[in-house]
């Protein structure tokens, strides 16, 4: 209150002394220019130069205010418009995940530009676009992605090889693959694709040369490892089978580029074996299995060693006749003997393996060698008896073993 009572006062005072001015001398102005002049008196002058002076300052005032609202008009409409990118980037996603290909596709394609995350809409519009078999379209967002973003290159690359996977473009898959792991050399998951694309191309030495890698970064578990690592080199020495032109060797050089740990894998030897058997070559099949038995006591292994024909069969029987020190409750043992037995016309010897076999344990090849031998022997009884205790048995399913004729019976 006190402030305004001294403002009113001021002015007051101002109006007096401009009043006693203009009566003491109202002044005289004179302004020509050209065939134009002005003429008015000091005090007129003083206050039409101030009412000018009030017109273009005001003037100048509206316009800087029409110019800040209008900054501030086009920032909201900005920022509406991002929002509603942002709703439907949200929306596109969600139709996405939903498996709405077709929304998802263009809803998400049409908001990237505008979208706070323009990379993650543009690489879900592609995958969409994938899922519609519109490979073409995928590939041409993608290309406006990496375009869009800077530094994208590794997570565009890996989506382009994803969806030649899925495809089954494995080839152009690898051929992406193979130049990001030279950028990103310890990214786990560009090894693991790069391993489904050796596997979807049946390049199965390239899975075992990416095996050291899986194995140092962990990307597969132990078991997981040892099966793929088996499944690549069973691959391997069938494809070697396969060929025309002299398979033998191929067979022998595909399995010495195996490192000596999958050499000693039982399961592994028995494939090869199985294949050298299929070759003909049965002797070495029967010094591979009688070294792996040595190693390891694996019982797959010991029924193909009761049915392989080695070099010299009476030796091969010795040597297994060698494992029943450490091993004389063992009936899977006991069967094989009795084979090899066969395979010398061993048949008095062979008859008892088999019995102490079924007295180990009741199987089913074991009574069905035993009726088979004793149907040659012309006990028929004691044949029938054994065959009705194995009735799994089929008789197809045994190997072929010489079988002793009554001249021969002993």
């Amino acid at each position: 209150m006190k402030r305004i009572f001294i403002a009113c006062l001021l002015v007051l005072i101002a109006s007096v002394a401009l009043v006693a001015g203009i009566e003491y001398d109202p002044g005289y102005l004179l302004i020509s220019y050209g065939y134009y002049t002005i003429e008015s008196t000091l005090w007129v002058a003083l206050l039409a130069l101030l009412l000018l002076f009030v017109v273009v300052y005001g003037t100048f005032s509206l316009f800087r205010r029409f110019i800040q609202q209008g900054n501030n008009m086009s920032g909201w409409w900005t920022g509406f418009g991002q929002r509603r990118s942002q709703k439907q980037a949200i929306k596109g996603v969600i139709d996405y995940y939903e498996g709405n290909w077709s929304r998802a596709y263009k809803t998400l394609s049409r908001c990237a530009e505008h979208s706070e995350a323009p990379l993650v809409s543009y690489l879900l519009a592609a995958r969409a676009s994938n899922a519609l078999n519109d490979m073409a379209t995928a590939k041409t967002l993608l290309q406006k992605a990496e375009e869009t973003v800077s530094g994208s290159s590794l997570v565009i690359g890996i989506t382009q090889s994803e969806l030649h996977l899925e495809n089954k473009n494995y080839d152009l898959a690898l051929a992406i693959l193979i130049r990001l792991r030279s950028q990103a050399p310890k990214n786990t998951h560009v090894l693991k694709l790069i391993k489904q694309a050796f596997i979807g191309l049946n390049d199965w030495a390239g899975v075992i040369d990416l095996l050291p890698d899986l194995r140092k970064h962990k990307i597969l578990g132990h078991d997981e490892l040892e099966a793929l690592e088996l499944r690549a080199a069973r691959a391997q020495l069938d494809e070697a089978v396969r060929v025309k032109v002299k398979p033998a060797d191929m067979l022998h050089g595909a399995w010495k580029s195996f490192p000596k740990s999958l050499r000693r894998n039982g399961r592994l030897v028995a494939s090869y074996a199985g294949y050298l058997i299929q070759l003909g070559d049965q002797a070495t099949a029967e010094k591979i299995i009688r070294k792996q038995l040595n190693r390891h006591w694996e019982k797959p292994l010991l029924d193909l060693y009761g049915s392989v024909v080695g070099a010299d069969s009476s030796l091969q029987l010795i040597e297994a006749e060698s494992w029943l020190k450490a091993r004389s409750n063992d009936a899977a043992l006991m069967l094989c003997l009795g084979r090899l037995s066969l395979r010398n016309e061993l048949w008095g010897k062979a008859r008892d393996y088999f019995e102490g076999s079924v007295k180990l344990e009741l199987n089913a090849e074991a009574c069905g060698e035993l009726g088979r031998l004793y149907a040659h022997l012309g006990e028929h009884e004691k044949s029938t008896e054994y065959f009705q205790k194995g009735l799994l048995v089929d008789l197809q399913g045994l190997p072929e073993l010489p079988m002793p004729n009554k001249s021969s019976q002993q």
